[in-house]
């Protein structure tokens, strides 16, 4: 007896598994205040671009309005978690810092209310795009062509050609001991990758310097939002969440790891040449340290507190949510024996196959 597999045909052959509703992994509230979150990231960065053009601010300067949104999801995070002495605290110290020393406010902020605001938005993020990209991810090499989103995927997560995406698993739950020292390096790495592109403007930007107001300041916050970008994707590694395969399984966060280590030594040559064919002030470099320094201190911190007291949560809601997303072990293999669903133990939840690939043609030798 032969077994034959039909794939779906073309973007027009869509299986009613990705027109499903995905797991609502935010509260009511918590739409709302990412929601919010969103609208004064775009509202502060038109402002930052305006300003300029109708005052006498520089760019640098009006860049620091980006310091809001992160400030507001640290007050949030504060806040939800009725952690109410150490917002008094944070409150007081930028008061102080704002009168008494207006030159450091900048990192004043993003100590007391960065870190905080950085875990709770990426945690967010997180938990919105968890399922979306797997969805994306599942389907990608099951037709002939192609979304822009499915070819994203495929390259970022560096996924094969032919690999069959549909056999998505992950672990059940997690169990820490100690600090996640590998996890944590992950996130530095990825980290670095960003960074490069904001040395990068640095270089070419010959207004940056020592005496344009607001310039350290501006870089300082953008490492708060690449320490946001890139604890966004840590419940990929910290599930473990793999395509498997005959032969083991491909772990998507090791995907991605492999991408972003192929880009960042072109990048690093990249940002080389620039500071060499650009050189112009070696202050530039005393930002890069600093940044250096300020990018370690919000990725460690961050990751610190999202494991701490919001990763235990976030896991517990994946996993709801997949019993319900994912009720049943995806798809077998094209290849080798197909499985009865019969051998499975009563009770266990089905998956229609007609989610996966058309009814299977059998076809006798």
């Amino acid at each position: 007896m032969e077994l034959k597999l039909k794939m779906p045909k073309g973007r027009a052959a869509r299986s009613p598994v990705q027109d499903e509703p995905l797991p609502a992994m935010l509260e009511p509230r918590e739409w709302k205040v990412f929601l919010g979150f969103a609208a004064s990231i775009i509202v502060c960065l038109a402002l930052a671009v305006i300003v300029p053009f109708v005052s006498d601010y520089t760019w640098y300067q009006s860049f620091n309005l980006m310091l809001l949104p992160l400030m507001g999801m640290g007050v949030y995070g504060y806040v939800v978690h009725s952690r109410w002495i150490l917002l008094a605290i944070a409150s007081a110290a930028t008061v102080i810092a704002i009168v008494f020393l207006p030159w450091g406010t900048v990192e004043t902020i993003l100590v007391v209310f960065g870190f905080e605001g950085a875990a709770v938005a990426a945690d967010m993020i997180q938990r919105l795009v968890f399922f979306r990209i797997l969805r994306t991810i599942e389907f990608v090499n099951g037709r002939d062509r192609s979304s822009p989103l499915e070819l994203l995927a495929l390259y970022l997560f560096d996924i094969p050609k032919g690999l069959d995406t549909r056999r998505i698993d992950m672990e059940e739950g997690i169990r820490r001991k100690g600090v996640p020292v590998r996890e944590i390096a992950n996130r530095i790495l990825l980290a670095l990758f960003f960074c490069m592109f904001i040395w990068m403007f640095m270089f070419a930007d010959q207004n940056y310097s020592e005496f344009t107001s607001g310039s350290v300041d501006a870089v300082f916050i953008a490492m708060g939002y690449i320490a946001v970008a890139v604890l966004s994707l840590s419940a990929f590694e910290t599930l473990d969440v793999r395509i498997e395969t005959d032969h083991g399984g491909f772990r998507l966060y090791d995907g991605l790891m492999g991408t972003m280590s192929r880009i960042i030594i072109p990048l690093a040559l990249a940002t080389v040449l620039l500071a060499i064919v650009l050189w112009k002030d070696p202050f530039v470099l005393v930002s890069i340290a600093m940044s250096i320094v300020v990018m370690l201190a919000m990725v460690v911190i961050a990751s610190e507190l999202y494991y701490g007291y919001l990763e235990s949560t976030t896991v517990k809601a994946i996993q709801r949510a997949r019993r319900e997303f994912m009720p049943s072990g995806i798809c077998s293999s094209l290849g080798g024996d197909v499985p009865s669903l019969s051998d499975a133990p009563p009770g266990t939840p089905r998956r229609d196959p007609s989610t996966c690939f058309d009814p299977v043609q059998v076809r006798k030798n």
